[in-house]
């Protein structure tokens, strides 16, 4: 593996950017040409968000899923119940994250090729008591006796020199493998349906950027299939 050389010039020395060439811990089958190098993607990271690139229109979000895009990147989602997700990951709308970070109190967009893992971690979690209004005009609530899980979660996004950037996203992302797209979303806020548990609206615990990660996840969830092989009596052969 390379070692990383700082620069001292420009946005990069304000940043405190490190330069690498992660071309050697990029497995062959899974390199693919980039409009701009790590150095100046890295440079442009956690900008905050300008009044010209906040009026631009996105990508329909809500649309029909598209065939997996170039910038895709191998990788595999992990959510709070176990379940995991392999495949190839892109966002919804353009290429960029778009984070509201805490400590500095704005948003910032996040290239996507800088992002190394996404951790999903709880704010708050309880049940909510459902209640309605007495009647009309009136303002005395009346429980329900039902209950339905809330939820409040933010995220930290580790970028490929480890810095981490946390805060408030809620964000759609697809996931494609085989041929097979899945609709993600980053949740600011979940609440469940009457009814429900907690258990029963699981969150984005984890998104990890690695071909390996995504290779192994395949592999478990190939492993835990039960196999499709018609099991043979013994006694009927003879």
């Amino acid at each position: 593996m390379k070692r990383c050389v700082r620069t001292v010039c420009g946005m990069c020395a304000f940043w405190g950017v490190a330069t690498c060439d992660l071309s050697a811990e990029v497995p062959v089958e899974y390199r693919r040409p980039k409009p701009k190098s790590p150095a100046e993607l890295l440079a442009e990271d956690a900008r905050p968000t300008t009044a010209s690139a906040a009026t631009q229109p996105p990508d329909n979000p809500f649309g029909k899923p598209r065939s997996r895009p170039d910038h895709a990147l191998p990788g595999v989602v992990v959510f709070s119940n176990g379940r995991k997700l392999p495949g190839y990951i892109w966002t919804a709308a353009g290429k960029e994250w778009r984070l509201y970070e805490r400590a500095s109190r704005q948003f910032r967009d996040i290239p996507f090729d800088v992002v190394k893992v996404i951790d999903g971690l709880v704010e708050w979690e309880r049940m909510e008591d459902d209640w309605r209004w007495k009647e009309g005009g009136s303002d005395v609530k009346v429980l329900t006796g039902h209950t339905y899980p809330d939820r409040k979660t933010y995220f930290t996004f580790t970028l490929i020199d480890d810095r981490k950037l946390t805060g408030d996203i809620a964000q759609m992302f697809y996931v494609e493998l085989a041929g097979q797209v899945s609709q993600v979303i980053l949740h600011k806020r979940q609440e469940g349906k009457i009814g429900q548990t907690l258990d029963d609206i699981p969150y984005v615990k984890q998104v990890i950027f690695d071909a390996k990660a995504m290779r192994d996840a395949i592999e478990e969830i190939t492993a835990s299939r039960p196999s499709s092989r018609p099991t043979t009596n013994r006694s009927e052969k003879r």
